[in-house]
């Protein structure tokens, strides 16, 4: 199944993409998700970085009855160098360890009139015969509110990090 979503922030490319590298901040998306158990990790490549997010977070509720009441989730995304206008790409990836459930993704952060954004086109999918069309759309909502959660969480973390 497709998703896109796309955040605005009013600031600077360099800003937010640091801000998106940053340990901490990376663990106040996990705590503002009810995320427990979190590690975070950023492992500086050239220009770019990878982050590596490990957390138990809950579930939609539909799908708590297959799943159970938190679910073990694995996010990467791999960050290239900034290009001339501070824009970079990255690769998104979430995984629910245990289970047939993934995102793939491809991030674009770019410059914007009022500051920038960062725009996700990718897949989820689950790979369960015959039912997998069905818990792709119940997932959906639930990726796209964890995205939505990041774009909060963003939006308070450079104002109070100014």
């Amino acid at each position: 199944m497709q998703l896109t979503a796309r955040h605005e922030f009013a600031d600077t490319c360099d800003r937010v993409y640091a801000m998106s590298i940053d340990p901490a901040f990376l663990a106040q998306t996990c705590v503002d998700l009810g995320g427990t158990d979190s590690t975070e990790e950023v492992l500086p490549d050239g220009g770019g970085a990878t982050t590596r997010i490990t957390a138990r977070v809950a579930p939609p509720p539909q799908m708590a009855k297959l799943v159970g009441a938190s679910i073990p989730i694995e996010q990467t995304m791999t960050w290239g160098d900034a290009s001339a206008d501070g824009s970079r790409q990255a690769r998104l990836s979430v995984r629910v360890v245990g289970f047939p459930v993934e995102m793939d993704a491809d991030a674009r952060l770019a410059p914007t009139a009022s500051g920038c954004a960062v725009d996700y086109e990718g897949t989820i999918t689950v790979k369960i015969p015959v039912l997998g069309p069905v818990l792709e759309q119940q997932a959906a909502p639930f990726i796209l509110e964890t995205l939505d959660n990041q774009q909060r969480a963003g939006d308070n973390w450079l104002a109070a990090h100014r």
